[in-house]
């Protein structure tokens, strides 16, 4: 009988081991929205600013002399941090009410979603853990490439952060909760909190598919001449990337989703005069769900392309050798990765199902 790609992987697993994950999700679910309810809210439902747009930075038209903060050769040094934006709470706008969710739904549903991604993310965490172990196992990862596997995750990370969340041209939302002092005691913390489980398993499950990219060299390093080890080894390389992929997907969807609801409940909590610019306009979430489609296309698509080609080489191999049967159409068809509609279609949408995630609460806003 035919092993269904990536049966191997997980086919000797623990009879526990379903049992652990689910009680690592429901642990960190439940365990994140207590601390939330408990620790991370703040004491103030809605609150009214007037924002002075004269502090803001503004754009400069080059019909005339440029002022000399921009002309050339002088670096332009942009708030980094809200300090001065001159904010106002003046008192025919004061309004505090004490914190409840029924008077911020959208609170509630970030809430409730940062919780579940928390605890999905570890459960992914630990179930890429175990992917990462398996492959090393079966296929001979030496032990001092771990650390320079981690090193090269943890620099992708920083570079993710600094590109999407430290730049000095962006009113992040983490940015404004802070300034304006609503919804959250201390933002910072809460939102790394929620966002390191969720983008700290994406990573690992990322770097799992350049492991997959490594293990495919060593399949028929010598000149194969057992095909169903060698198909054995390939069905469990192309599980592999697919769980992967799926599980990065998924993450990322949840990451978007829970911007998207923190996004809801600052806009529900502060009512805005005096500002002629989006305090966070949804083309930030577009922006990150392009941004995240693209770094998943990057990783995904051109380790496809060479696993494809590792096993078109290897099926070329077999056949030479005289150890493939002519009419193995089965093998053929395993070896050359050739996918169902159905396949392709889920590995399409896993791609790009943070972009689709971006655009679903304005669709829905608009229905």
């Amino acid at each position: 009988m035919r092993t269904p790609p990536g049966g191997r992987l997980f086919g000797d697993a623990k009879p526990w081991m379903s049992l652990a994950l689910i009680g690592l999700a429901m642990a960190g679910f439940l365990s994140s929205l207590a601390l939330i309810d408990w620790f991370a809210l703040g004491e103030t439902t809605k609150t009214c600013v007037q924002i002075d747009n004269s502090s803001l930075p503004r754009q400069v038209s080059l019909s005339g002399p440029l002022p000399d903060l921009y002309k050339p050769g002088k670096a332009l040094d942009p708030p980094s941090d809200f300090d001065s934006i001159d904010i106002e709470s003046p008192d025919s706008c004061s309004v505090e009410l004490p914190l409840f969710y029924n008077q911020n739904p959208a609170l509630l549903l970030w809430a409730v979603l940062a919780s579940a991604a928390v605890g999905i993310g570890i459960a992914a965490a630990a179930l890429v853990i175990v992917i990462w172990r398996s492959l090393s196992r079966r296929f001979g990862f030496p032990a001092w490439h771990v650390p320079i596997h981690l090193a090269l995750m943890a620099g992708l990370g920083v570079l993710t952060y600094l590109a999407t969340y430290s730049s000095q041209h962006l009113t992040s939302i983490s940015g404004w909760l802070r300034h304006l002092q609503v919804l959250l005691v201390d933002p910072v913390p809460t939102i790394h909190w929620v966002a390191i489980p969720i983008f700290g398993a994406a990573l690992l499950a990322l770097w799992g598919q350049v492991l997959v990219a490594i293990a495919a060299k060593s399949i028929g390093a010598a000149p194969p001449t057992d095909a169903a080890q060698v198909l054995d080894d390939f069905d469990t390389l192309r599980g592999s990337l697919k769980v992967l992929l799926v599980i990065v997907s998924l993450l990322l969807v949840l990451g978007i989703l829970v911007t998207s609801a923190m996004r809801q409940a600052l806009l529900a909590a502060v009512e805005v005069s005096g500002l002629d610019i989006g305090l966070v306009p949804m083309e930030f979430i577009y922006m990150y769900g392009l941004y995240f489609a693209v770094i998943l296309g990057i990783f995904y698509v051109p380790i496809f392309m060479q696993l494809r080609l590792r096993g078109v080489h290897l099926l070329h191999e077999l056949e030479a050798g005289g150890n493939l049967e002519p009419d193995d159409e089965d093998s053929r068809t395993r070896l050359t990765m050739r996918e169902s509609p159905l396949s392709n279609l889920i590995s399409t949408l896993s791609i790009f199902a943070p972009l689709i995630t971006s655009f679903l609460p304005g669709l829905l806003k608009a229905l």
